[in-house]
Formats: C-alpha cells, sequence, structure tokens
C-alpha cells in the first residue's frame, strides 16, 4: 500500500482542497508523529513543578470524590518505572470499618482486583516454555473435544466450539467466541424465574458451583461435564465476547503444560521473582488485616468468597497498590519478557465497536487525543476489574513510562467511579509529565549543531503545542534542506522553489553504546500543510485523520542505502547529546549552542 505523499501533492501543486464539513481541534491537525512517544519520557517527574502542580489539583479532586464515603476506601497512585517512588499517592480511609480488616489504609493493603487476575494468567501462558499464543488450545488440552453437548443436539458449528480453531491467542484477546461464564447460571441463583417467562427446569438445572456465597466453587470436572452444553457465541476471530471461561482455559493450559498447580506455577514465575509479597491468586492466608473488608452485611462481603481452582485465574486475584506499581514497572521494564516480546504484548489485536476501545491479549486499550496540548493519539493499556464490593484499574502509559492503580472496596465507589479515576489521573497528570519531558528534552537535545567545514548546520528547539523537536536552519554543504524537501524526492529533472517544509524530530527508541557514550537514534518528519489544509483533505473522506499518514512516510528518501531522515545523537553519561550524526547526507555535527 502506498499513498500519495505531501512531497508528492506539493511537487505536483495539489493543495487546493475545499473544505466540506465540520474540522476537529486545529492540534489535532497540526503535526502528524509517529504513534508512540514523541519525546523520551521523563525520568524526574517528581521534582518537576508541572508535574507537582497538576498533582495537587488531582489530589484536589480525589479529597472531594472521596469526603462523603463511609465505607469505601480508595487508593490511587502514579508512578514512574524510572524513579523509585510514585510522583502521585491518595489512600482514603473511610470513618466505618470491618473490625476483621486493615484500621488505616496505605499502599500495603490488599484488595481484591477481580478480572485484572487475566494479566498475570496470559502473561503465566506466555512464559511457558515452547507454547506459542498462535497455537490451537487443542493442541495442550485434546480433552476438550470430549466435552458432551445437550441431550439430543447435534455436533455443528453452532453447538459446538471448534477447538482446533480457537487459539491460546483467541481466549487471551476474547476472539475464541466461547461464551462468556459457566458459574453466572441464573438457573441456579435464587429468583423466580418461570415469572419472568423462562420454562421450567427439569432436575439439575444448572453446574451448582459458581464460587459465590451460595454455591461452592467449580472444580475442574464441573467444567469438563457441563461447558459443552453452552453453545459459541461466534466463530473464532469473528469479533469479541468477553469470556472468563477462556482464560479459566488458559489456567488449565498452564497446569498441563509446567505440571504445576495454578497458582503454584504463578507463584513461582511470576510473584517470587518480582517480589510481590501482597499479591495472591486466591484468597489469601486467614489473617485479613492488611486487606480492606467492606464494613457491610455477610452476604454482601465478597473478601472471603473463593472462586475456586481455577476459575480464580479469571477473577480470584488479590493485590496491594504498592505491588500493583512492582508489577507495572516490571512489564514496561521489561522484567520477565524481553523487549521485543514485551512490545507485542502491548499492541491492539482487535478493534471493538466503541472507537476508543481496542483489545489486547486481555489488554482493554484506551486510545485519546484530547489530553496532550499537541492533539496526538495517546495509547493507555489497561486492565479493569470488578466484583462485590470492589472494583480496580491498573493502567499503563508506555509514552510516559507510568503506571496508574485505582484500587477501591466498598459499594460507594463502582465500577463507573473506576473507569473515571483512570481517565482522571490520565487527563489531570500527562500535561504535567508533557511539560516535564519537554524540559528534560530542552536540556538534553536543543541547541545548534554545526560542521563548519562543511557549511552544515541545524537548530533544534522545544515549542509549546508541538510534538518532538522542531529542526530549524537546517543546511547542508550550503543547501537549505527544509526549502529543498521536495526537490530531494522529485522524480524527474527540475526544483520546485517556493515551498517550505516544515520539520520534526521524533524518537526511534533504538540504543547503542554504553551510557557513558550512547548513540540515540532519531527519525525526522516534514509537514508541508497547515492546519487548515488538513482540515480540508479530512473531509473528504469518511473516516478521520485521513492527512496522518507519518507511518507511510518515514524512510523514504533514500541516499545509497541510508535515508535522509536517520539522525542519531550521542549522549553522555548525563544524557546530554554533544552531537549528530545525519547518516544520509554523511555529515556529523557537533553541538556548539545549549
Amino acid at each position: 500500500m502506498r499513498f500519495p505523499s505531501e512531497r508528492q501533492c506539493a511537487a505536483a501543486g495539489a493543495f487546493t482542497w475545499v473544505a466540506l464539513g465540520g474540522v476537529t481541534s486545529a492540534a489535532s491537525l497540526g503535526p502528524c508523529p509517529p504513534l508512540g512517544p514523541v519525546l523520551p519520557a521523563p525520568v524526574r517527574p517528581s521534582s518537576d513543578p508541572d508535574v507537582q502542580a497538576a498533582a495537587k489539583s488531582f489530589e484536589s479532586s480525589l479529597k472531594a470524590l472521596t469526603a462523603g464515603y463511609n465505607a469505601s476506601a480508595v487508593s490511587v497512585v502514579a508512578k514512574s518505572i524510572h524513579e523509585d517512588q510514585p510522583f502521585f499517592s491518595f489512600h482514603y480511609t473511610p470513618p466505618h470499618l470491618n473490625s476483621s480488616g486493615a484500621r488505616k489504609v496505605d499502599a500495603d493493603t490488599v484488595y481484591r482486583i477481580a478480572s485484572i487476575s487475566k494479566l498475570y494468567t496470559v502473561l503465566g501462558v506466555m512464559l511457558l516454555d515452547g507454547v506459542r499464543m498462535d497455537d490451537p488450545v487443542a493442541k495442550y488440552l485434546p480433552q476438550l473435544w470430549d466435552m458432551a453437548g445437550a441431550p439430543g443436539e447435534p455436533a455443528n458449528d453452532i453447538t459446538t466450539p471448534d477447538w482446533d480453531e480457537i487459539t491460546l491467542g483467541s481466549l487471551a484477546s476474547h476472539q475464541s467466541g466461547l461464551g462468556a461464564d459457566l458459574p453466572l447460571e441464573l438457573a441456579t441463583s435464587p429468583g423466580n424465574w418461570t415469572k419472568l417467562g423462562l420454562p421450567v427446569l427439569a432436575d439439575n438445572p444448572g453446574p451448582g458451583c459458581g464460587g459465590t456465597l451460595l454455591l461452592p466453587p467449580c472444580p475442574v470436572s464441573e467444567f469438563y461435564r457441563d461447558f459443552g452444553k453452552h453453545h459459541p457465541v461466534y466463530a473464532p476471530f469473528t469479533s469479541v465476547v468477553y469470556s472468563n471461561v477462556g482464560v479459566g482455559i488458559l489456567a488449565l493450559v498452564i497446569e498441563a503444560v509446567s505440571g504445576k498447580s495454578f497458582d503454584e506455577y504463578i507463584q513461582d514465575t511470576i510473584l517470587d521473582p518480582l517480589g510481590l509479597n501482597s499479591t495472591f491468586p486466591s484468597r489469601p492466608p486467614s489473617d485479613t488485616k492488611r486487606g480492606f473488608v467492606p464494613d457491610t452485611t455477610a452476604d454482601k462481603n465478597w473478601w472471603d468468597v473463593d472462586l475456586g481452582p481455577w476459575f480464580s485465574s479469571a477473577g480470584g486475584f488479590y493485590t496491594s497498590t504498592n505491588d500493583f506499581l512492582t508489577f507495572g514497572t516490571a512489564i514496561l521494564s521489561h522484567k520477565l519478557l524481553t523487549p521485543a516480546q514485551t512490545r507485542k504484548w502491548m499492541k491492539p489485536k482487535i478493534a471493538t465497536s466503541s472507537a476508543g476501545l481496542m483489545l489486547g491479549e486481555p489488554w482493554e486499550i484506551f486510545r485519546a487525543d484530547n489530553v496532550t496540548a499537541d492533539g496526538r493519539l495517546i495509547e493507555i493499556y489497561s486492565k479493569t476489574g470488578d466484583i462485590i464490593g470492589y472494583d480496580a484499574t491498573f493502567c499503563l502509559v508506555p509514552d510516559y513510562d507510568i503506571v496508574v492503580s485505582v484500587l477501591t472496596g466498598g459499594f460507594e465507589a463502582g465500577s463507573a467511579v473506576v473507569f473515571k479515576l483512570c481517565s482522571d489521573a490520565v487527563r489531570g497528570l500527562l500535561p504535567g509529565l508533557e511539560k516535564a519531558g519537554k524540559a528534560e528534552a530542552r536540556a538534553a537535545m536543543a541547541g545548534t549543531y554545526a560542521d563548519p567545514s562543511t557549511n552544515s548546520t541545524l537548530t533544534l528547539s522545544v515549542d509549546a503545542g508541538r510534538p518532538g523537536l522542531s529542526i530549524t536552519d537546517w543546511v547542508v554543504r550550503g543547501a537549505d534542506v527544509n526549502a529543498n524537501y521536495v526537490n530531494y524526492g522529485a522524480e524527474e529533472a527540475g526544483f520546485v522553489e517556493g515551498v517550505y517544509a516544515p520539520a520534526r524530530l521524533y524518537p526511534s527508541g533504538l540504543k547503542a553504546g554504553s551510557d557513558s557514550g550512547r548513540q540515540v537514534s532519531w527519525r525526522a518528519h516534514w509537514d508541508l500543510n497547515t492546519p487548515e489544509a488538513n482540515a480540508a483533505l479530512d473531509a473528504n473522506y469518511v473516516w478521520a485523520g485521513f492527512h496522518c499518514i507519518t507511518w507511510a512516510e518515514l524512510d523514504r528518501l533514500i541516499y545509497k542505502f541510508n535515508t535522509l531522515d536517520d539522525i542519531v545523537a550521542t549522549v553522555g553519561e548525563d544524557g546530554v547529546a554533544t552531537s549528530l550524526d545525519l547518516r544520509g547526507f554523511r555529515v556529523q555535527l557537533r553541538r556548539s549552542l545549549v
């Protein structure tokens, strides 16, 4: 696939677009950076005054929110992976406490995290030797084919899952087509269901288990006995169906491959290596003094509810704020997976019917373009969980290397509040982090770089409301690079004059060398269009953001194997750049003005 580039359009005199409709904000119609970080993440955010001001404002909003909570606890904490301590921390201890639980809520208080358990389970599968997420689940659990369907029903695509087509990855990303649950069954729940039009059932109406206050946990034998009667929703990879059962099956794969119980495997491969001493795959030891136990009636107190030996993999975990932060830091720091494996894991696998939400394995990936001043797209990798009396959200923002932990207990703070807290944390804290990153980038990279012997120079600067670094006064061997951008790609003789292309510089993430003399790769990108021209261009298409095709324009201008946008900075032990290597132009510029 090849899109017409801005360079080609400019050279052809094609910028005569007519606006046909409404436009988005000018910021999002400005420079279109590559998806991902546009500057290195700030490494000292806690000492930055803009971050401190943002944290203070966010704390005030949390105090206002929790002022009326009588029996609900709230813990909201944000941390950079580059610092030991959080740059934001808020804990609320309600006035009414259950005498069996913690008396003060802090970063070591243990909460239930419900479906966030799925993150640990999926990671556990990825850590199995020789196992690939593209493997069919029947490779490891061939007995799935032996499950009996409902009496008298023929086995076909409508009644029976295709276990040879259902992969481990489809189970992790809710693309298997399997139904949501086995234990949550109306037939075994109290209620006059026939009054609501449901038929009278014969003996043995349901699984007889569930891990709730009314039913015992479901053993694996119940799954193999009963789930064959549950029809699939879709064929694999058709669409998204949230499936607790799918993750429970992944736990069975872990046990089959590792030869250990699920709890033992998770303890050995994730919890112990990371020192997560306040994280439990199932109900913690009998001492509850470390946990927040809601002060409520016994039938609504789910602290002790055991979801069972395999269904806990989908929703039975407990953890603390400190352990959440350690876990998130380990993910973003590649402590358990390699950098390449981590990057692959933290990618969308399927879209949903919400334009702002995609799913990974099992990430819930929110996309927002209204958070930073430059209006670019930011991705928040999250997982949310809720079980009676507990709601939680775990959020990672890779562009800024931050972890956000939201843990709540009690009935005054529900799932809607938890979603809002994650959103408010991102909206409230990221603008300060963006400014902190710009301040650090200004000290590390801004200035004039020159090589007098070749009459070559350029200036890097940080400007408010724009992504990356601005490249101005870019001259190589006497030629103005930005003024000649369209000519570098000319497909026939002749030069276009009077077309100036502003250039910006973005990090690629590639690095080499040691801390004392490290090379850091950056890529330049030229933007020919004004926001008004971008708006007019976008108005011609039914999908949003047509103008934003940076991904198709990088690495295009090649001069004997090296491209003109390929720039490598040499930085010292202090992270400050000393020179730039313009690899396509074959010149090296020394930093002369900071």
